[in-house]
């Protein structure tokens, strides 16, 4: 196969000059003008064809004859080619600019965690027996609807809704276990707070163990937080207390800024509570 420029006559306006593929049948090649017109729309001439091997120089010919008296099948080779690349240049800016405004219109997410008690703000209820006691942060249990990166509103009683662009920082999870740490470690004046796995059992004298029941945001600008939380001693096998909480937070604003915040406030008083029925204890 080879290539060759065409340029159409100057008896018609000028036409679209492009550049086309010659065809080879079987030992001979045919070489074709191809023009398209505004006016009288696409024309394919014959130019001339070569024969390769002089044995079928006749065959050439006769097929060649043919060529001249029913052009249409050169025709329609053309015209499929002009065709296709009209439809898909109309097409492609589209997609491109469908893409590039996609990408404008889609908001950046935001990431949010919940943030333990200010040192200056912790009101300390430990004694010099508690700072020899070593608390261990045990199993923490979350709902599936909130098991998950986005956070999740409360639009009525039955309805949530999730954010798919405000979303948790890290792990729910974790994140309320760190955060229950270091409010009891500043609530009660002792660093022998440690989270599971990171103790072993027999070091540990008391276990707390939390189960999230609700942590939301509702209707009425309302944060709240219920849960489940138990005590365990003499290494999970007394049960000192067991006790179920609620806690709710006023925001200001309808914003994820002040949902979280509320949010860490509850937890705030969720420390309090355990840390003073550890100082009971002792």
């Amino acid at each position: 196969m080879f290539f060759s420029h065409c340029v159409g006559a100057g008896l018609k306006p000028a036409p679209t000059v492009f550049l086309f593929r010659l065809v080879r049948v079987g030992n001979f090649n045919v070489c074709c003008r191809g023009e398209a017109f505004a006016d009288t729309g696409f024309e394919c001439h014959l130019i001339s064809w070569t024969a390769n091997a002089s044995p079928l120089r006749v065959i050439a010919n006769k097929v060649a004859e043919g060529l001249i008296k029913h052009p249409d099948f050169i025709r329609r080779r053309f015209s499929m080619k002009i065709n296709a690349v009209s439809y898909f240049s109309r097409f492609i800016p589209m997609g491109v600019l469908a893409v590039i405004m996609g990408c404008a219109s889609t908001p950046s997410s935001k990431f949010y965690i919940l943030n333990p008690i200010e040192k200056d703000e912790a009101q300390q209820e430990s004694t010099d027996v508690l700072q020899r006691v070593t608390i261990g942060i045990g199993s923490m249990e979350i709902p599936d609807y909130l098991n998950r990166s986005q956070i999740v509103t409360r639009s009525d009683r039955s309805e949530l809704t999730v954010d798919e662009f405000n979303r948790w920082a890290g792990s729910l999870k974790e994140n309320i276990s760190s955060v229950l740490a270091e409010n009891l470690s500043l609530l009660l004046s002792t660093n022998r707070i440690f989270i599971h796995p990171w103790v072993p059992d027999d070091a540990v004298n008391y276990w707390l163990h939390v189960e999230l029941i609700r942590l939301d945001a509702g209707p009425g600008n309302t944060v709240t937080l219920k849960t489940h939380w138990t005590i365990l001693g003499d290494h999970g096998k007394k049960e000192y207390i067991t006790r179920t909480s609620e806690f709710t937070e006023k925001i200001s604003e309808n914003s994820y800024e002040m949902i979280v915040a509320a949010m860490s406030q509850t937890f705030e008083q969720l420390s309090r509570e355990i840390a003073s029925e550890i100082t009971k204890l002792k």
